[in-house]
């Protein structure tokens, strides 16, 4: 492996780029390396030597060159949310980047006064070299909007002043419902819903533009969110409430909680919980299989994707579906334009009454289940035939006379 050097390792540092996760060098090939450099002076040139060896390459040296100039521009923005009427706190943080202690000043500006206060009595604070120091604030407001501010770091360098600035915005959101919004379906069983939102705390002067969207978190997300639908039934806001309609086609079992979050133009949202839970589907189709004992009898049928388009996917039979039953294939690619050819055996070893089992057909986004019968084959016991009709009367030697 590379061996890696840096004479200046206190304001530099080496990492792979890309994405990558280790320092290698591929046959033939490059390799892409980020220089990260902290000024810890003002104007004044910091080197570095990076050293790279390899008992095969042999040492290859880099140089490089870093400058520290004043604080320009503000860092990125702090977004805090707010239940209205609550408050929230945040914090954020700042390193002393130079060898030596730092003085600073603290303010805090702000459009509006009483949305954000600073958590902290002293307005200075003295920072040793190096250290990482972390300034917390609240948010807090009873009005459905957005909110910005600024703290403002005052400092001096060799008598030179210098300022950071961490812009803030605040954002108010507002829980109007008591319990969640359910949505309940069987899986492949378009649901059609109606709602009324309550607009607490919302004032207007005149309608306004707003955005819907649904909130959804954890493995089921992407599933939801590509099955269901969201549409106002207005394109302005207005008190005190509005009207959404909901389409939700689901394709496979799901179950996940979110929330419609409607966020007016000006800033400030509302939020509505939403529990949505998607069944097992209604049985596909009934298969029925009729095999002798101890002689294997079996089943196809072809089964292709609604989504049309090839998908992986797997086939087995339910745990409480007797061991009687396997299916063929287990895994592969299911077909959205030929389809594909499933095989269901049935192998009974003794008699009883008729077996029963669930046949599950899974890819990522469709869900098919089948339910299957085993049968013992019909057994038709033979019938005798009745004697000729006529007279028939056997002779003394045992032929037949008429």
């Amino acid at each position: 492996s590379l061996k890696v050097a840096l004479s200046d390792e206190a304001h530099w540092k080496l990492e792979p780029a890309g994405g990558a996760t280790a320092l290698a060098l591929p046959p033939f090939g490059d390799l892409a390396v980020s220089l990260v450099y902290t000024a810890s002076e003002l104007d004044t040139p910091q080197p570095l030597t990076v050293s790279v060896s390899h008992p095969a390459l042999g040492e290859l040296l880099y140089a490089a060159s870093g400058i520290g100039v004043e604080p320009v521009g503000a860092a990125p923005i702090a977004e805090l949310a707010s239940a209205l009427g609550q408050p929230a706190s945040g914090q954020i943080a700042f390193r002393n980047p130079f060898d030596r202690p730092l003085g600073l000043s603290i303010r805090l500006e702000q459009p509006q006064e009483g949305r954000f206060r600073l958590l902290r009595k002293s307005k200075h604070v003295k920072l040793e070299p190096n250290q990482l120091w972390q300034l917390p604030y609240a948010f807090q407001t009873d009005d459905i909007a957005e909110f910005s501010a600024s703290i403002v770091l005052d400092g001096a360098w060799d008598g030179r002043p210098l300022s950071w600035t961490f812009p803030l915005k605040g954002v108010a959101v507002s829980r109007p419902l008591l319990r969640p919004i359910t949505l309940r379906t069987k899986s492949r069983v378009p649901l059609s819903r109606e709602l009324t939102l309550p607009l607490r705390g919302l004032e207007l002067a005149e309608p306004e533009r707003f955005s819907v969207r649904l909130d959804v978190a954890g493995d089921a997300a992407a599933a939801i969110t590509s099955t269901l639908q969201v549409t106002p039934l207005t394109q302005l806001l207005a008190a005190p409430s509005l009207g959404v309609s909901l389409e939700w086609a689901p394709l496979r079992p799901a179950r996940a909680t979110g929330a419609l979050v409607v966020t007016r133009a000006s800033g400030g949202c509302w939020r509505y919980d939403v529990l949505l839970e998607a069944e097992d589907p209604e049985v596909e189709d009934v298969i029925t299989i009729a095999a002798a004992i101890n002689k294997p009898a079996a089943v196809s049928f072809t089964l292709e994707n609604v989504v049309k388009a090839d998908a992986p996917f797997s086939a087995f039979f339910t745990g409480d579906s007797p061991a009687k039953f396997a299916v063929s294939p287990a895994a592969g690619v299911l077909s959205g334009n030929v389809g594909t050819t499933f095989t269901v055996t049935y192998s009974p070893d003794s008699y009883g009454k008729p077996l029963r089992g669930s046949l599950v057909i899974d890819t990522e986004d469709v869900r098919w289940i089948y339910e299957v019968r085993g049968t013992l084959p019909v057994y038709n016991p033979p019938v005798a035939r009745p004697p000729p009709s006529g007279d028939a009367r056997l002779g003394p030697s045992g032929s037949h006379k008429r």
